[in-house]
């Protein structure tokens, strides 16, 4: 995780709207968990309406179909307080224009789960 302001900025966006070739960073915590639980984080990045006009052009390879991208990890959280923290930068390269979900699932022991998506708009420069 950055400790200083500086090395969080070239990270931080203003708007839903992100370049194809740039980075996006991605902050979350964790509260309700005991110091040494272990959880499973997955975040993915997926496509979302995709219209009929885009399906049709992918199935005549006219165009490629967009990625997704899944992230799977279990770790223990290093806690500061009752609250735990995560930072993760995400390369959009690989993703095609359009509009994808960023959702990230924390499952810790017995089952809890939380979550949060938020819609993004990948556009070329």
């Amino acid at each position: 995780m950055p400790t200083q302001l500086a090395a969080a900025l070239p990270y931080v966006r203003g708007s839903t709207v992100v370049d194809s070739r740039s980075r996006l960073g991605l902050f979350w915590e964790t509260a309700g968990l005991d110091s040494g639980e272990a959880v499973t984080t997955v975040v993915s990045v997926l496509p979302v309406g995709t219209g009929w006009l885009r399906k049709a052009a992918e199935s005549l390879r006219l165009a490629g179909r967009r990625a997704s991208v899944r992230l799977e990890w279990r770790e223990i959280p290093e806690h500061h307080g009752s609250v735990a923290g995560r930072a993760l930068a995400l390369d959009l390269r690989g993703l095609s224009p359009g509009q994808y979900r960023i959702e990230i699932v924390v499952q810790g022991p017995g089952g809890r789960r939380g979550r949060a998506q938020r819609e993004i708009t990948v556009r070329e420069r």
